[in-house]
């Protein structure tokens, strides 16, 4: 796992660089899967696709550790906010993570989870053997700046429960 990090961190790197819009993307992943994009203009409203990563094949007595981030510039008046979605099915705690209500430049991030038994059982045959499509979905709420850059990344790690 921490060669894949490294990995990961050198490709982002590169793409750093290289001035790329889309930076790093490990995904499909076994067991973990990373995904960053950079430099985007203007951050859409809230409900978007941010950015997203798969783990290729959800596993019983499992569950996903995500980790997300969202960076804005020139935010000013602002309010956005992200929220991880596995399938389809918000991670947990499902509440949104938001900030940056006056801040020339912001970042809001945080840490959720998804226990894929617990997902499985509320929706069978899309979780346990399936491939998990993990997408943070975020934005803008408050509407008020018309053109935010952004960049967001999304870590994902599936661990023994």
């Amino acid at each position: 796992m921490q060669r894949r990090f490294w990995i990961g961190m050198s490709i982002g790197l590169a793409g750093v660089l290289a001035g790329s819009a889309t930076v790093a993307d490990i995904s499909p992943g076994k067991i973990s899967a990373f995904a960053s994009i950079v430099e985007q203009n203007p951050l859409p409203g809230y409900g978007a696709t941010l950015v997203s990563a798969t783990i290729g094949k959800g596993r019983a007595k499992r569950a996903l550790s995500i980790h997300a981030t969202l960076n804005i510039r020139g935010a000013g008046a602002t309010v956005v906010g992200i929220l991880p979605r596995v399938n389809g099915v918000s991670a947990e705690p499902n509440r949104v993570v938001t900030d940056c209500t006056s801040h020339a430049e912001c970042s809001v991030s945080g840490n959720w989870y998804l226990d894929v038994d617990a997902a499985e059982l509320a929706n069978p045959d899309a979780f346990v053997n399936e491939p998990l499509l993990v997408e943070l979905i975020g934005g803008e709420i408050s509407l008020a700046t018309p053109a935010i850059p952004w960049d967001a990344t999304l870590s994902v790690l599936m661990v023994k429960k």
